[in-house]
């Protein structure tokens, strides 16, 4: 929700808002752009800058057979293995 209020922050119409979400994804390649995207999305990719959200879940704490951890530690790969000179981690510690 925030990051809504954030995007239709100063916008007059909805189309405002509409092009700034097109822009946000846009597949030009732009360095002054930030990419949004699930490590599934980002395999094959490559940033020089890379941040994991929440890496404590990954593993997902939902995956208890053995073949789920192993797919859920093959994504952690991938991750970490995006980012050409920085990997930051950013965790959301806030209790709710």
């Amino acid at each position: 929700a925030d990051t809504l209020l954030a995007i239709c922050e100063g916008a007059r119409a909805i189309d405002d808002v509409l092009m700034r979400i097109q822009t946000m994804f846009s597949s030009d390649r732009n360095e002054e752009k930030i990419t949004l995207s699930t490590v599934h999305k980002a395999k094959g990719l490559e940033a020089d800058r890379v941040w994991i959200l929440n890496p404590e879940l990954m593993p997902h704490p939902m995956a208890k057979l053995d073949w789920q951890r192993e797919q859920e530690f093959n994504l952690l790969y991938v991750a970490i293995t995006r980012a050409k000179s920085e990997l930051r981690f950013a965790s959301n510690t806030k209790k709710r």
